[in-house]
C-alpha cells in the first residue's frame, strides 16, 4: 500500500481460504514504534463460518510530521490471534506481512543571509548601522535560530590590514538571530564605531555559523556577508 502525510488512505484485504469451525481471529500490528508515519483500521479481524468467504479491508492512513525524511517504509503485520482463535487448525497459520510506504510532504528549509547596505562611511562619532537579514525558505512551525560569527581581526591587532577589528571598529548588537514561527525572516544589526582615526578602507566578514529548529532548517551552502567600512578621516595639522 502507498499513503501520504497529507492524510491519504489506501486499503488491503484478508480472506480466509476454507470454511473454519469456529472463530478465526487476526490481530494487526506495525513497526512504525513512535506512531508518525501510519495508522490503520480495524486492528483486529474476526471470521466466522458465516464470513469466512467475504474479503474484510484494512483502511491504512498516512500520518503527517514535521520531519523532512522522505519516502517511509512501514510494515503492518496480520497474525492469528491464537488466544481468542477456536479453530485450532489456524494456529500454525504464519503471519503475514503488508509492506506500506508513506510518502513525505515537508519542505527541506535552507536560511540564507543579506545586508541592507554593502557600505557605510564610518563617521567621526556615533554610531552607523546595517542590518543583517536571515531568510528562511518556508515558513516553519518552530523557531529559527540563526548564530553568527565574524572572521575579522581582534580589537587588539593592528588596524592597518584592511580587516574591521571586532569590538574596536564594529560589533554586533545581537549575535543570533531569531526567525518566529510563521515568519520567513529575522534581523540584527552591524553597529559601526565613529572614530577620528585616519585608516584604510575596511571590510567586515560576517558568516552564518549556525542554525537550529527551523524543522531541520540548514545553511544554504556558505553564507558570509560583507560590508566596507568607508573612512573619512585626513591625516593633517592646524597652525
Amino acid at each position: 500500500t502507498t499513503v501520504a502525510e497529507t492524510g491519504s488512505t489506501d486499503t488491503f484485504t484478508v480472506v480466509l481460504d476454507t470454511e473454519p469451525t469456529g472463530d478465526v481471529v487476526f490481530a494487526l500490528t506495525d513497526n512504525d514504534t513512535d506512531n508518525t508515519e501510519i495508522s490503520y483500521s480495524p486492528t483486529a479481524l474476526t471470521f466466522t463460518a458465516g464470513n469466512w468467504n467475504s474479503a474484510q479491508t484494512v483502511t491504512v492512513t498516512g500520518l503527517d510530521d514535521s520531519d523532512v525524511d522522505g519516502t517511509i517504509t512501514s510494515t503492518i503485520t496480520v497474525a492469528v490471534n491464537t488466544g481468542s482463535t477456536a479453530d485450532s487448525n489456524y494456529d500454525a497459520l504464519s503471519s503475514q506481512a503488508v509492506t506500506t510506504t508513506t510518502t513525505d510532504n515537508d519542505v527541506a528549509r535552507t536560511v540564507t543571509l543579506s545586508l541592507s547596505s554593502s557600505g557605510v562611511t564610518e563617521g567621526d562619532s556615533g554610531n552607523q548601522s546595517v542590518t543583517i537579514t536571515a531568510t528562511i525558505s518556508a515558513t516553519s512551525t518552530e523557531a529559527t535560530t540563526v548564530g553568527l560569527s565574524s572572521s575579522g581581526v581582534p580589537a587588539d591587532s593592528a588596524s592597518g590590514s584592511g580587516t574591521a577589528n571586532f569590538d574596536k571598529d564594529w560589533s554586533f548588537a545581537y549575535s543570533v538571530i531569531t526567525i518566529s514561527a510563521g515568519a520567513l525572516t529575522g534581523t540584527t544589526t552591524a553597529v559601526i564605531y565613529g572614530d577620528e582615526v585616519d585608516e584604510d578602507t575596511e571590510t567586515i566578514y560576517i558568516n552564518l555559523a549556525t542554525v537550529s529548529g527551523g524543522q531541520g532548517a540548514t545553511e544554504d551552502g556558505t553564507q558570509t556577508a560583507n560590508v566596507t567600512i568607508n573612512d573619512d578621516d585626513n591625516a593633517g595639522m592646524t597652525f
